[in-house]
């Protein structure tokens, strides 16, 4: 199991080299902030990390949704309320910390 070292993540909690991104980096982020990954929370995940790799900037709630409509329809919420109940303590900015982008853009979310 990878343990993250306090030299790895921002004060904000991002990764500090995004490059170093990687499934065991990723549950090591969510271990620290509580949550345990299943395959819809992957879902996601792999979604900001593709938004990112081929754009260089993080995703919005709008585009992710549109990628991740249907893996997050069984959970009976809008895409917005499915985040909040997959990453309880901020959504689609826990949600890009643990996907391992960059800090998010918004500062004031």
């Amino acid at each position: 199991m990878y343990t993250l070292d306090t030299e790895e993540v921002t004060e904000r909690g991002f990764l500090s080299d995004p490059e170093r991104w990687s499934p065991d980096v990723a549950n090591a982020l969510a271990k620290a902030e509580g949550i345990d990954l299943t395959d819809t929370h992957w879902v996601v995940l792999k979604a900001i990390r593709a938004f990112y790799e081929e754009n260089e900037v993080p995703t919005s709630y709008h585009v992710l949704c549109q990628e991740v409509d249907e893996a997050l329809r069984p959970l009976k919420y809008s895409c917005v309320h499915a985040m909040k109940q997959l990453f309880p303590e901020g959504g689609l900015k826990q949600a890009s910390r643990i996907a391992g982008v960059p800090d998010y853009f918004c500062f004031g979310c």
